[in-house]
């Protein structure tokens, strides 16, 4: 990957974290709401499929995607909340 395309991935991250944590500032009540996003999220990473990998690659690619969203909504639930990031 190179630096412009890190770049992009980086700017993506921040823009959708923002964009999620006031999203979440203006519910009533945050970390509910990030918890049934989480839930939801979760199980579309468990409905996705990635073409030309092996089943163990699959596995290890839905896992750790599912780690980045979680990262993101953590980080915007925290914004949301007043919470140092």
């Amino acid at each position: 990957m190179d630096i412009e395309e890190l770049a992009r991935l980086y700017a993506l991250e921040l823009l959708v974290t923002q964009l999620i944590g006031e999203q979440l500032e203006a519910t009533p009540d945050p970390q509910e709401q990030c918890g049934r996003a989480r839930w939801q999220l979760g199980a579309l990473v468990e409905k996705m499929r990635f073409a030309d990998l092996t089943l163990d690659d699959e596995a290890r690619l839905r896992l750790r995607v599912r780690e980045r969203v979680f990262d993101v909504l953590d980080t915007a639930n925290r914004r949301a909340i007043g919470s140092p990031t």
